[in-house]
């Protein structure tokens, strides 16, 4: 089975700066902006990320996977992202994708290489035990969490992610940004902290370096 990727539009990146304070509705929600069409999503496509409504407004949430990530976890966060009309893209270790741990291939929008996080209003790490030494090994996703929590942006992780956050420095920093997936709540938790942007509480601490350098 072969999986491609979800919501593709031509939506540019948001302005972030102009977006604070009045401009910021509901959960990711931005100002309105054209886009080339959305991509029409097969049988295959649809029953692993769930309904998915047309894009033309919305931020963008990067999720960073792994081979052997949890399938059911990334269907129910795509499906929740789209509903509250955001984009969703994925980042692999990799050119091409990932397989999941029930066998599904994912193809994903970028390989991490050439898609940091400072592309994304907010990430997610969907990793795996078995994946998770490798990716610590590779500085670009050390960077890509790293450089999301010096941003003040939200980071939701799935547990076995933990080595990745070690290695980026913010382990002893996290905070009320930084979600555990699924959570005691479930995604709705996550999804409905997305509205906030930001986590500004966040700022004072990351100026003051409180988080550590990424360790090489």
């Amino acid at each position: 089975m072969t999986i491609s990727p979800s919501l593709i539009t031509a939506s540019p990146l948001s302005t972030i700066e102009s977006s604070i304070g009045e401009r910021v509705p509901p959960v990711f929600r931005g100002a309105p902006r054209k886009t080339g069409g959305v991509a029409k999503l097969g049988k295959i496509q649809t029953a692993l990320l769930g309904s998915i409504h047309p894009v033309s407004t919305g931020r963008k949430l990067g999720i960073l996977i792994t081979d052997g990530l949890d399938a059911a976890l990334l269907k129910g966060l795509t499906a929740a992202i789209a509903k509250e009309k955001g984009v969703c893209e994925l980042i692999a270790p990799k050119v091409g994708g990932v397989t999941a741990q029930d066998g599904t291939w994912i193809e994903a929008h970028h390989m991490i290489d050439g898609g940091p996080s400072v592309l994304f209003d907010a990430v997610v790490l969907l990793t795996s035990d078995d994946a998770i030494d490798d990716l610590v090994k590779e500085a670009t996703a050390r960077d890509f969490v790293a450089d999301a929590f010096q941003h003040c942006k939200f980071i939701g992780y799935d547990p076995s992610a933990m080595p990745l956050i070690e290695k980026a420095g913010i382990a002893d920093a996290l905070d009320e940004g930084t979600i555990v997936l699924p959570g005691g709540d479930g995604l709705s938790d996550f999804v409905s902290k997305l509205g906030k942007l930001r986590v500004w509480a966040r700022e004072p601490s990351v100026k003051l370096g409180k988080a550590s350098s990424p360790i090489d």
